[in-house]
C-alpha cells in the first residue's frame, strides 16, 4: 500500500514537472513534452559533477528563452562528452572551458545577435521606455523641489524715489485730499464744449461745485514731485493693498500694483481743463493760465511713475491740453497777452522734456521679469526651471488670454503636478523665455525711435502675431504671447500726439505774429526763428505742415490718413473726420476709409478747430 502511494505521488509530480516544462504550442497540440526541463537534459547525460556544475553555471547566467536554455545545455553536455571520450581528464576539460560567467556573458552575446528583428526592435522600445521613465522621475523630484527665486522686490525700488523725499514735498497727498472732494464726473466729452449747448449749464454748474476741489489740483499740480507710494493702503484704491511682503513672505508683485493715481489725475485734467473754457467764457484769462499751468504739471506726474499705462495716460493729457489751448485761442483769440502764449508756448514745447513724445515700451519689462521670477526658478546665471507655484501662477495670468489657459489643449492637460515634467520639457526655460520677450520688446523699441512717416508694416506686431498663432510657440512662449501688448499702438499714438502738440505751437506762433505785426504769417517760414526754432513737420509725410491763407485768415493741416493733400478740406462726417486722424501702414493706405465705399477725401485740420 505504501509503495503505490509513494508511486502515485511520484507520478503525480512527474507529470507536474513535465507539464511545467512543455512549451505552451505543445499544449495546445495536447502533448505533454516537458521539453524545456533543462535540468533532465543535463542529468541524462551522467557527466563528473564539476563539469555538470559547469554546465548548470553557464545555462543559468547566459538569461536565456527557455528553448535556448535546453539548446546550450544540450550543446555544452555534448561539448564535455565528446571531450571525455577523446581521453581528456575532467580537470583538462574544465580548465580549457576557461571562466563559466565570462563563457556565459559571450555565449549570450552571440545568442541576443542571432534574435529577430521585431524582437530586437521591442527591447528597444523597452529601453527606451525604461529611460524615459528615468528622465521623467529625475524631472519630477526635479520640478517638485523647484521653487520660485524672487530676488527682485521692484515694488521697493520703484518706491525708493518717493520714500526718500519728505512728506510735505509729495504731491499725492493733496490730489487724494481734492479727489475725495471732487463730485464725480457728468461725463460729457471736453472737445464738445461750447457755450449754448445743453451740457454747458450743466458743466458750469459741476466746476462751481468743485472750486475747492480744483484749487487743491492747482496747489498739488505746482508741486516738483507726486511722490505716490506704491502698494500703500489707499482710500482710494478699489482693493487696498498692503505694504512690504505678501502672506508667502515674498514681495508684492508688481502685477497686483494698483495705479489709482491714473485715474486721479485724468479726472483732474479734465476737471481744469473744463474750468479752463468756462474761465475763458468769463474773460479771466490768469484763471485759464492758472489751468492750463496745472495741466501741464500733472502731466509730469503722470509720467513719473516708470509703467508704459503711465507713459501712455501722460500722452493723452498733453492731447487733451493742445486741444483745449487750440479752441481757446480760437474762441478768445484776445484773451491771451504776448506773455501769456510765449509762456504756453514754451510750457507746451517743453512737456516731458521736449523733442517727439515717446511711449517707453521697455517699462513693460520691469511686470514682465517680476511676473518670470515668480514662475522659475533661478541659477544665479539667468536660466531657471518651472516651478508649481509657477504653473498655478500662469494658468491664473491665463484667464483672460487667447485661448485662456485652462481650456487649452495642451496647458489644459497638465493642470496636475503628474505631467509638469513634461510641460517643463515643452514650456521654455528662463533665460530663453526672457530672451524672447527681449527680443519683442527691442523691435518695438527700434520703431518707437523712428518717425511716423519713415515706418512700415511692425515687426514687432508681426512678431508677436506670429508666436500667438503658431500653437507650438503658444505653449513655447506662453507668458510672452498672453502678457505682451501691440507694442506698435503705444508708439503711434505718442507720433500722433506730437504731430497735436507741434500743431498747437505752430497755432501759438500764428497768434503772437499776429499781435506783433498785425497780419497772419504767409508761411510757416517768417515764424521762425523768433516764434518757432523750426517749422513743425507732419508726421505721416515727414514735409512741413500745411499752411495757407484762406480769406485773410490762416489754414493749417496735415494731410492726414489719405496720405493726399486736400488743401486743408474738413472731412464732413463725424466718423470721417476721425478716421483722417488714423496712420496706416503702407500695406493699407489703399483701402477705402470713408463713408460706404469711397475713399477718404480730407485733411486733419488744426486751425481754426473742425470740431
Amino acid at each position: 500500500m505504501s509503495a503505490e502511494t509513494t508511486s502515485g505521488v511520484g507520478g503525480r509530480l512527474s507529470l507536474w514537472r513535465r507539464l511545467r516544462f512543455t512549451p505552451m504550442r505543445d499544449v495546445i497540440r495536447g502533448r505533454i513534452s516537458g521539453r524545456l526541463d533543462v535540468e533532465s537534459v543535463i542529468s541524462a547525460e551522467k557527466l563528473p559533477a564539476d563539469l555538470t556544475d559547469i554546465v548548470r553555471t553557464v545555462v543559468r547566467r547566459a538569461r536565456l528563452w527557455p528553448l535556448e536554455r535546453v539548446d546550450l545545455a544540450r550543446e555544452l553536455c555534448a561539448h564535455f562528452q565528446d571531450g571525455l571520450e577523446s581521453g581528456t581528464s575532467q580537470e583538462n576539460l574544465a580548465a580549457s572551458f576557461g571562466d563559466p560567467c565570462q563563457a556565459a556573458r559571450l555565449i549570450r552575446r552571440a545568442k541576443l545577435r542571432n534574435r529577430s528583428l521585431g524582437w530586437k526592435t521591442m527591447r528597444l522600445a523597452r529601453r527606451a521606455c525604461a529611460v524615459l521613465f528615468a528622465i521623467y522621475i529625475v524631472l519630477f523630484i526635479r520640478v517638485q523641489a523647484g521653487e520660485p527665486t524672487i530676488s527682485r522686490d521692484f515694488v521697493a525700488e520703484l518706491n525708493a524715489a518717493s520714500l526718500a523725499m519728505p512728506a510735505e514735498d509729495r504731491a499725492w497727498p493733496i490730489y487724494r485730499e481734492a479727489s475725495s472732494l471732487a463730485e464725480k464726473s457728468p461725463g460729457h466729452d471736453v472737445k464738445l464744449l461750447r457755450p449754448g449747448t445743453s451740457e454747458w449749464e450743466e458743466l458750469a454748474a459741476y466746476v462751481a461745485r468743485n472750486g475747492e476741489a480744483i484749487a487743491l489740483y492747482r496747489t498739488a499740480a505746482s508741486m516738483p514731485r507726486l511722490g505716490r507710494i506704491i502698494g500703500q493702503a489707499d482710500d482710494l484704491d478699489s482693493k487696498p493693498q498692503e505694504t512690504g511682503e505678501t502672506e508667502t513672505g515674498n514681495p508684492t508683485p508688481l502685477l497686483s500694483v494698483l495705479l489709482p493715481e491714473l485715474t486721479v489725475l485724468r479726472s483732474a485734467s479734465r476737471l481744469l481743463v473744463v474750468d479752463a473754457y468756462i474761465a475763458g467764457e468769463a474773460g479771466d484769462a490768469a484763471r485759464v493760465m492758472s489751468d492750463l499751468d496745472a495741466v501741464f504739471g500733472i502731466c509730469e506726474h503722470v509720467a513719473e511713475m516708470p509703467f508704459l499705462v503711465s507713459d501712455l495716460t501722460a500722452i493723452s493729457v498733453v492731447a487733451m491740453q493742445s486741444d483745449a489751448i487750440r479752441r481757446l485761442l480760437h474762441e478768445h483769440s484776445d484773451l491771451f497777452t504776448a506773455d501769456q502764449l510765449q509762456h504756453l508756448s514754451h510750457r507746451l514745447a517743453g512737456v516731458r522734456g521736449g523733442g517727439p513724445l515717446r511711449a517707453r515700451i521697455s517699462l513693460e519689462g520691469w511686470f514682465f521679469e517680476d511676473i518670470i521670477q515668480r514662475i522659475y526658478t533661478d541659477d544665479g546665471e539667468g536660466a531657471g526651471h518651472l516651478t508649481p507655484k509657477g504653473r498655478e501662477l500662469m494658468m491664473g495670468l491665463s484667464s483672460g488670454g487667447n485661448p485662456p489657459l485652462a481650456q487649452h489643449a495642451f496647458y489644459g492637460g497638465f493642470s496636475g503636478s503628474i505631467l509638469l515634467p513634461v510641460a517643463d520639457l515643452v514650456v521654455a526655460d528662463r533665460r530663453e523665455m526672457m530672451r524672447k520677450h527681449d527680443e519683442l520688446t527691442a523691435l518695438a523699441e527700434a520703431e518707437a525711435r523712428k518717425p511716423l512717416w519713415e515706418r512700415d508694416e511692425s515687426a514687432a506686431d508681426q512678431a508677436l502675431e506670429a508666436l500667438q498663432e503658431s500653437w507650438r510657440d503658444w505653449v513655447r512662449y506662453m507668458p510672452v504671447a498672453i502678457l505682451t501688448p501691440s507694442l506698435s499702438r503705444a508708439s503711434v499714438l505718442a507720433e500722433l500726439t506730437t504731430l497735436k502738440r507741434d500743431a498747437t505751437c505752430a497755432v501759438l506762433g500764428c497768434e503772437l505774429f499776429r499781435q506783433h505785426e498785425g497780419r497772419w504769417p504767409n508761411t510757416l517760414a517768417e515764424l521762425t526763428p523768433l516764434y518757432l526754432p523750426v517749422p513743425p513737420i507732419d508726421r505721416f509725410d515727414g514735409e512741413p505742415l500745411r499752411y495757407r491763407l484762406g480769406e485773410g485768415k490762416p489754414v493749417l493741416y496735415s494731410i492726414g490718413g489719405n496720405y493726399k493733400d486736400d488743401g486743408g478740406l474738413v472731412p464732413e462726417s463725424p466718423n470721417d473726420r476721425r478716421a483722417i486722424q488714423n496712420w496706416r501702414s503702407p500695406g493699407n493706405r489703399d483701402l477705402p476709409r470713408g463713408a460706404g465705399d469711397e475713399p477718404l477725401v480730407g485733411d486733419w485740420v488744426f486751425w481754426p478747430p473742425a470740431d
